[in-house]
């Protein structure tokens, strides 16, 4: 493909301990992009561990059928918008936690990010789910 470009980016998945504590690994892939590099990078977490990623027990705990609307970055905070499916977590407020984990350490590993704004469906929600875990203003990773 003409204009495409790969880099290798940190992509933050969840593993399990044996003492049944969830822990956030990293997992290196080579991620093909076009015009934005944190799109590509995004949608490649949200697509969830390939195979082998998986063999090694990598999870990921962002709900299936959650897509990106769109991202961009103003003044350190990525505006990342998604789809309504991302509100709802099967596991609950716990995995509503991991799940924005996953998102916000993987996009503050782009120096132009320092915070994360949760959009869903082009608008500002104060909280995911039913669970109730904010997202109404920018997070970082020491949020949680």
């Amino acid at each position: 493909m003409a204009g495409t470009r790969v880099r290798t980016f940190p992509l933050y998945f969840l593993r399990i301990r044996d003492n049944g504590e969830v822990i956030l690994e990293t997992q290196s892939r080579g991620i093909r992009f076009v015009d934005s590099p944190l799109t590509a990078t995004l949608q490649a977490l949200i697509a969830g561990p390939v195979d082998q990623e998986a063999s090694q027990g990598f999870l990921s705990f962002i709900p299936r059928n959650s897509q990106l609307i769109s991202a961009s970055i103003r003044n350190g905070v990525a505006f990342l918008n998604f789809n309504e499916d991302f509100r709802f977590n099967d596991y609950g407020a716990e995995g509503q936690r991991a799940q924005l984990k996953q998102i916000i350490y993987t996009a503050t590993e782009f120096p132009t990010v320092e915070q994360v704004q949760f959009l869903i469906e082009g608008q500002v929600v104060n909280y995911l789910g039913g669970d109730g875990v904010f997202v109404g203003a920018p997070l970082q990773r020491g949020s949680f």
